[in-house]
């Protein structure tokens, strides 16, 4: 990843990511692309195992986007269907201003 913003004393990674094994056995990848201009293509390799399905939902909108009384439903969760399995691998691309859930069984 790169560092991103407006001033190097506030300078942070643009890609963030947090894994963690449920209890159902399944791993679950947070991702934020803080990025307000770039998506990113990314490709998962696994040190054990190997991915055999992924689903995902993902929040984004536009850097301003936000929900009002008036309007809540402006940003919100959707389903992500852009990441696939092949061989093992998860791949995806993940939009810019965005938060993206995958839960990936493997084995």
């Amino acid at each position: 990843t790169k560092k991103i913003g407006l001033e190097d004393e506030f300078m942070v990674p643009n890609l963030n990511e947090s894994v963690s094994a449920g209890k159902d056995g399944k791993l679950h990848i947070t991702l934020t692309n803080l990025s307000v201009s770039e998506d990113y293509e990314i490709e998962t390799e696994f040190k054990e195992g190997e991915a055999l399905s992924v689903r995902g939902e993902i929040v984004t909108n536009e850097m301003h986007a936000h929900n009002t009384f008036d309007a809540p439903e402006v940003v919100k969760t959707e389903s992500f269907m852009g990441a696939s399995v092949k061989n093992g691998k998860v791949s995806f691309t993940i939009p810019k201003c965005s938060v993206l859930h995958l839960e990936v069984e493997y084995k």
